[in-house]
């Protein structure tokens, strides 16, 4: 009897240490590099703008290859990106619906990481419950934030308007790929996570009864991608009747340099690998998908106005 009073007593007390370490731990906005959902909500929704060309969604690397700057700049296409860190297929169904309840878009972008990085792992085996212990326990999903915690600058550092990019978040630190090629065929085959076609065919519909395309791009990334999750992606989108982009057969066309253009040694691009995609992108999107350019009409001098406000040049 003492043991099961014993094991109930150190199971109450863990949980407690998981409610209290999560009232420290969750993000409430892109602090220390975590870009959460909520804050992903908070910032869009202060957005005066209700009518988009394009949303993207994804994990890091959405919010790390996808400029809406540029896409504004240079095309005169209006886009938000909803990337979050370590998004789930769950997370991006989670925003998607948020996005299209504040407003609209023409097209929805989702980049692919999050439909392999998962697989295989305990999360796949049901996305839905897990969802429910990372809203009770934030502190499990954002585990690695204990040592941000523990740095003094955590209290006392400024908060920072990282809604003025329209969800991309900046990085311009230099890391170089050093690997060779990554897109050569692999003995192992690669898989989906346990839920993400049921996920991807849900939204699709969702996003089609909106009157908006979605489309599956995978961003360059030596570390995250490879022959293998590309087939099993290809595959996905031909099932179920969906456009797909693997970036990473365009680097070349792109111009993009691994000696210059990554910010983590080839998992993420910096701010000038993802000008680069964004600038393919844009062009992309203005010319085979016919979106108008609106840079020089009265209604949207708003947008022109807003480059004036960053801190870098798209």
């Amino acid at each position: 009897m003492k043991k099961i009073l014993g094991s109930i007593v150190f199971i109450g007390g863990f949980v407690g240490i998981l409610f209290i370490l999560s009232i420290f731990i969750k993000p409430k906005e892109d602090m220390n590099g975590v870009v959460p959902n909520d804050r992903k909500v908070i910032d869009y929704k202060q957005d005066d703008v209700k009518e988009y060309d394009i949303f993207f969604f994804g994990d890091s690397e959405s919010y790390s290859s996808f400029i809406p700057a540029t896409f504004w700049k240079r095309y005169g296409i209006t886009s938000y990106n909803f990337g979050t860190s370590g998004a789930r297929v769950s997370d991006a169904s989670y925003l998607i619906h948020e996005a299209f309840e504040k407003g609209s878009a023409k097209y929805v972008v989702v980049e692919t990481n999050m439909m392999t990085k998962f697989a295989g792992e305990f999360r796949d085996f049901d996305d839905k419950v897990n969802d429910i212990v990372y809203r009770l326990f934030p502190a499990i999903q954002y585990h690695n934030r204990w040592k941000s915690v523990l740095n003094p600058s955590f209290l006392f550092d400024k908060k920072r308007d990282e809604s003025v990019d329209r969800g991309y978040v900046y990085r311009k630190g230099i890391v170089p790929y050093k690997g060779g090629e990554w897109m050569e065929p692999r003995k192992k085959k690669a898989k989906l996570g346990e839920n993400v076609e049921d996920y991807i065919r849900e939204l699709k519909a969702f996003v089609e009864s909106k009157g908006a395309t979605m489309i599956l791009v995978t961003a360059p990334s030596p570390i995250c991608s490879n022959k293998s999750k590309h087939d099993v992606l290809e595959q996905l989108a031909k099932d179920l009747s969906l456009q797909y982009i693997d970036l990473n057969y365009l680097t070349g066309t792109m111009g993009i340099d691994w000696e210059k253009d990554t910010r983590d040694g080839g998992n993420h691009l910096n701010f000038y690998g993802a000008r680069k995609v964004s600038n393919y992108l844009g062009k992309y999107f203005s010319k085979k998908m016919k979106i108008e350019n609106k840079k020089n009409k009265a209604e949207y001098s708003n947008w022109n106005d807003w480059l004036t406000k960053l801190k870098y040049k798209p």
